[in-house]
C-alpha cells in the first residue's frame, strides 16, 4: 500500500496561469516522499486544502481517493483566497462547488490506469508501520467516535488490524488531532461570546460597593 498524487490538467492549468508549475510538482514529490497527507488542512470537508502554496493567498484544493490497495490524493485546483469562487462559492458551500466544478475532473479508469503504470515503472518505498502509541490512539479514537463526521473517516473495519496498516493510520491520526483542536477552538470562541452579553449585563447593573469598614488605622 502506498500514496501516490495525481495531477489533474485542469490544476495543471491553474499551475500556469499562477506561475506554480515548479511550486506545484515540488510539493506532490514532497507528499509521495513522507507518505501522509499531514501537510494539508482537512477542511472544509471532504477536501484537503494546502494553504500558503507559493505564498500566503494560494490554496491547492485536493481529495483523497483509493485506487485498488493504494491511496491517491488527487489536485485538483488552486484558488486564490480574496477571489470571489474562493470566498463566496467553494467556502460557504463545497460539496456543491466541488460537484459542479471538480466532480468531473478525473474518471476512476483514469487513475487506476496512472498507478498501474507508476507501480510498473517506479514503485515507491512502503509507509511504515506505525508505532505501539500511535495504533493504540488510532484504534481507541475509532472506538469512541460520536459523530457522523468521525464516521466518515472510518473506511472498513479491517484498516484496524496492525496487519493491515499503513500510511492511513498516520494520516488518519494528524486529521483526528488537528480536527479536535479546531473543534476546541471554536467551542472556545463560542462559550466566549455567550458569556459576554452576561458579563456587560451585571456590570451595568450591579450597585457600586463600599467598605463597611470604620478605623482602617485598627
Amino acid at each position: 500500500m502506498s500514496l501516490f498524487v495525481y495531477i489533474t490538467e485542469s490544476c495543471k492549468g491553474d499551475a500556469h496561469r499562477y506561475a506554480l508549475s515548479d511550486e506545484i510538482q515540488r510539493f506532490k514529490e514532497k507528499v509521495e516522499k513522507s507518505q501522509a497527507t499531514s501537510q494539508f488542512d482537512p477542511f472544509p470537508p471532504p477536501y484537503l486544502v494546502k494553504k500558503k502554496l507559493g505564498g500566503r493567498q494560494g490554496r491547492l484544493i485536493a481529495d483523497l481517493r483509493t485506487v485498488g490497495d493504494h491511496a491517491v490524493v488527487v489536485f485538483l485546483a488552486i484558488m486564490i483566497r480574496g477571489d470571489r469562487a474562493y470566498e463566496d462559492h467553494f467556502g460557504p458551500d463545497p460539496v456543491a462547488y466541488g460537484n459542479q466544478h471538480f466532480k468531473h475532473l478525473v474518471e476512476a479508469g483514469e487513475l487506476e490506469s496512472y498507478i498501474n503504470e507508476r507501480t510498473r515503472v517506479e514503485p515507491p518505498p512502503a509507509k511504515p508501520n506505525p508505532s505501539a502509541e500511535e495504533f493504540a490512539f488510532l484504534s481507541g479514537a475509532f472506538a469512541h467516535r460520536q459523530t457522523a463526521a468521525e464516521e466518515d473517516t472510518v473506511k472498513t473495519d479491517s484498516m484496524l488490524k496492525p496487519e493491515n496498516s499503513d500510511w492511513f493510520f498516520r494520516s488518519e491520526i494528524r486529521f483526528l488531532t488537528k480536527r479536535r483542536i479546531h473543534e476546541h477552538h471554536i467551542r472556545q470562541h463560542q462559550a466566549f461570546l455567550a458569556g459576554v452579553p452576561a458579563r456587560c449585563s451585571r456590570r451595568k447593573t450591579e450597585a457600586p460597593r463600599f467598605s463597611t469598614r470604620v478605623g482602617v488605622g485598627r
